[in-house]
């Protein structure tokens, strides 16, 4: 009995091992090729939701998003990397940096470099699905949910243990891989 119970832990073990190594291989890829998805963010504040959608593409520390809701910001573009700056119908206003203050706007960012480089705490693993959980320079916590082909599928940034934000993600691509669902 005690040497089945070891045969098991070994086992266990061992598929734990290869996970984080699939998610350290993974974060390789999306470090070294341009990142592309379609985001949904809903953030808690105040007791009201706030929602957003938008286009991202990414490549190492510059990207771009593409607002496509709420309707009356759609087409508004920010980007962000050496500078950041804010454009609609040809007006371009360059940002401010923030500093490590998380908002809305740059949990995009921060998804981005987090799925490139971030510093990987902990995992869940329930069927095919991974939900990864990464720390950040602030002490708030990233985790993010992965499927089966190990593609981003949804984020949730929390702030002292309390869900502050949630983004679905999809259409999601490195490089010239396929896009999810």
């Amino acid at each position: 009995m005690v040497v089945a119970l070891l045969i098991l832990s070994l086992l266990l073990s061992g598929c734990s091992s290869r996970t984080e190594e699939r998610l350290l291989e993974r974060r390789q890829e999306f470090a070294s090729a341009p990142l592309c998805f379609t985001a949904r963010v809903s953030v808690l504040s105040e007791g009201a939701v706030w929602e957003f959608a938008g286009e991202v593409s990414a490549a190492g520390e510059e990207g771009e998003l593409t607002l496509l809701a709420p309707e009356e910001l759609r087409e508004v573009r920010v980007s962000w990397g050496e500078s950041s700056r804010l454009s609609y119908d040809g007006a371009v206003l360059v940002l401010p940096s923030l500093g490590t203050e998380q908002s809305p706007v740059s949990a995009l960012p921060l998804l981005c470099r987090v799925l490139q480089r971030g510093y990987l705490l902990r995992y869940v693993q329930s069927g095919g699905c991974i939900t990864a959980f990464y720390g950040l320079e602030d002490g708030a916590e990233l985790s993010i949910g992965y499927d089966e082909a190990l593609c981003p599928c949804f984020a949730e940034l929390f702030v002292n243990g309390e869900r502050e934000l949630w983004m679905e993600i999809s259409d999601f691509t490195v490089g010239t891989e396929q896009k999810n669902g």
